[in-house]
């Protein structure tokens, strides 16, 4: 995807609103995960545990924004389809076939003699 900030150089802007609301709901959920079954918030190897992933998320988002910021800003931010007003997020990248990948399984099984496409026909 082009845009007019692919063009000037400059990086996409991060949405800094939708980054921290996405930090804070993250750890939110990881802490209430770890220590509603632990029964107790004075478990030091929960917290130590939720201190290393934080750090650890920090220093590869650190090191994609100076090496790619493409990529940061475009797990960050949200995008539209100009055409179809759709979420890109909710795409299917496709198959070997052409077929969006996640579909249905109608039952069939491919096998070696056939290909898959002619053995979903039969």
């Amino acid at each position: 995807m082009v845009t007019s900030s692919d063009q000037s150089g400059q990086p996409e802007p991060i949405d800094s609103r939708r980054l921290f609301l996405g930090i804070g709901w993250t750890l939110l959920i990881f802490v209430l995960c770890l220590f509603l079954p632990a029964g107790t918030w004075t478990w030091t190897r929960g917290w130590l545990f939720i201190l290393v992933m934080v750090v650890a998320s920090i220093l590869t988002t650190i090191y994609l924004r100076g090496v790619n910021p493409e990529v940061t800003a475009a797990r960050i931010n949200h995008h539209k389809d100009k055409t179809l007003g759709s979420d890109l997020a909710g795409d299917l990248p496709a198959d070997r076939d052409g077929e969006p990948m996640g579909t249905p399984w109608d039952g069939s099984i491919p096998s070696r003699d056939r290909p898959a496409s002619s053995a979903r026909s039969s």
